[in-house]
């Protein structure tokens, strides 16, 4: 009887979870998640504080379409934002102290069905952003040099809803494909601080 009891225990341990808050009921398949909404949207479980700290954010996700003009949320929050425009993934920095946005994006070629890993990092002062089809081998799209830059602790919305940044830069659409947590995670100062599988 022990025997079994410490064989259910162990499976249950093992087993793993999406880390995240999901609001409303987007599409689940494993841990990939579809079918956003301003009410079907996934969230960190918690505030994160990135202030001046280096970081690293990277989102794995599967284009579903080509838009025809609208600016589809990837991920959003008041620091920084990830969405696509047309065949352009686009990566704003917000800076909290001096109220402004900073383009940090760059063309990246897709179709719809392309499984994209994005990334975006800070080195002190310097802001990159990036593209991967398969998660090792990075484009780098931009580099930009933004001075004395505070970021706000990140609250950080993905696939749906919208975030009014300091500079009322606002991106309304929903992101029409998918993202897969299992492969998306958050580092600050080289340490992992949010996985979205644990």
């Amino acid at each position: 009887m022990m025997e079994l009891w410490s064989k259910k225990l162990m499976q249950a341990r093992g087993k793993k979870k999406a880390n995240v808050i999901v609001v409303g009921n987007p599409t689940v398949d494993g841990f990939v998640y579809s079918g956003f909404s301003a009410n079907n949207y996934l969230q960190l479980p918690r505030e994160i504080d990135l202030g001046t700290n280096d970081f690293e954010f990277v989102i794995k996700v599967r284009m579903s379409k080509i838009n025809s003009g609208a600016w589809e949320v990837i991920a959003v929050s008041k620091s920084f934002s990830i969405s696509n425009y047309r065949d352009f993934i686009n990566f704003y920095v917000f800076d909290s102290v001096q109220g402004f946005s900073q383009d940090v994006s760059g063309q990246a070629s897709f179709s719809a069905g392309d499984v994209l890993y994005l990334k975006i990092t800070r080195t002190e002062d310097l802001f990159r952003s990036y593209y991967s089809n398969d998660g090792m081998n990075y484009t780098m799209l931009k580099s930009v040099t933004i001075s004395n830059t505070v970021l706000p602790k990140l609250v950080l919305k993905l696939g749906g809803s919208t975030v009014s940044t300091p500079s009322d830069f606002i991106q309304s659409y929903n992101f029409s494909g998918s993202i897969d947590l299992l492969e998306t995670y958050l580092k600050i100062e080289g340490r992992t601080v949010w996985k979205g599988v644990v």
